[in-house]
């Protein structure tokens, strides 16, 4: 893939009123800012092919919740992002893909070689050994020279700048769920 991808971190360090941007009020910013990493991964696609420009990260949050994309348990605790609501919130957008439960490295290799996008679903005890949890990342290249994937990390957990990070086929193959999306530029935009 040849383009510019857009980078759309969780935060940005020194933001003073980081709900701004993230288009909601201080406290629904920190309820969601936790959860967000496949909204995130989802505008940086939709930014990129001019598909969600004027959307901001809560407003795509709300719809995708509307969608099924998370679950609020009756303690407050959030559940999600489920794959299957997202890419119908990608669909809706303007986007195509498909939702995918076993993604191993030629896959995404294929994927990016053919303009299409990777979320990909990450275990963050094997990359960072000190938080548990699924992550999501999107990987919008590979370097053929080196043979290490290019991707964001709106979180910023593997890679502290996140922006066109790196990383090699045999680590990506450590901490990946090998599960996600492949998300591609087509389709018609749905309200």
């Amino acid at each position: 893939m040849n383009r510019a991808v857009e980078f759309i971190p969780k935060r940005i360090a020194g933001e003073r009123q980081p709900w701004l941007r993230f288009g909601s009020t201080k406290s629904e910013y920190q309820r969601w800012i936790p959860e967000v990493c496949g909204i995130c991964c989802l505008k940086m696609i939709g930014d990129t092919l001019n598909k969600t420009d004027e959307l901001s990260l809560y407003l795509l949050t709300l719809r995708c919740l509307e969608r099924g994309g998370f679950r609020i348990l009756e303690s407050g605790k959030i559940e999600g992002i489920f794959h299957r609501p997202l890419l119908k919130l990608a669909q809706e957008v303007g986007l195509q893909g498909e939702v995918k439960g076993y993604i191993d490295n030629d896959l995404i290799v294929e994927s990016v070689k053919n303009d299409r996008f990777v979320i990909l679903s990450i275990d963050l005890m094997r990359a960072t050994h000190s938080i548990a949890g699924s992550h999501l990342i999107l990987i919008h290249g590979y370097d053929l020279s080196t043979e290490e994937f290019v991707f964001h990390d709106p979180s910023q957990i593997i890679d502290e700048v996140g922006r066109n990070a790196r990383i090699s086929q045999y680590h990506l193959e450590e901490i990946s769920n090998k599960k996600g999306l492949i998300i591609w530029e087509g389709g018609e935009k749905v309200g």
